[in-house]
């Protein structure tokens, strides 16, 4: 399995991230305005793209608790990539039949 084959949640995963989310104590747009004034933050700003350990700090600030499993943090994680664009090479001096 390579690291673009995770792209759905399965029904465990998404029990278990409502539950997190039903007692988060923040909303995204706070936790957002609070990373914006960290220094510590991964100077990551709205048209960067976001790695796993600023991913997996956004959550544990969303959902005030550095407890969440690994599996389901890295799932969630992998959920929102982008698998790459398939590119073909063609030998412009091959005929096409």
């Amino acid at each position: 399995m390579n690291r673009f084959d995770w792209n759905k949640l399965s029904p465990d995963e998404f029990e278990r991230l409502q539950e997190y989310i039903s007692y988060a104590p923040k909303k995204v747009k706070d936790v957002v305005a609070i990373l914006q004034q960290d220094p510590s933050w991964l100077a990551h700003r709205y048209d960067e793209q976001l790695d796993y350990q600023g991913f997996r700090q956004f959550l544990e600030l969303l959902f005030d608790n550095s407890d969440i499993p690994e599996d389901l943090c890295r799932h969630l994680f992998l959920s929102f990539i982008k698998k790459p664009a398939l590119t073909l090479s063609i030998d412009a001096s091959s005929p096409i039949n």
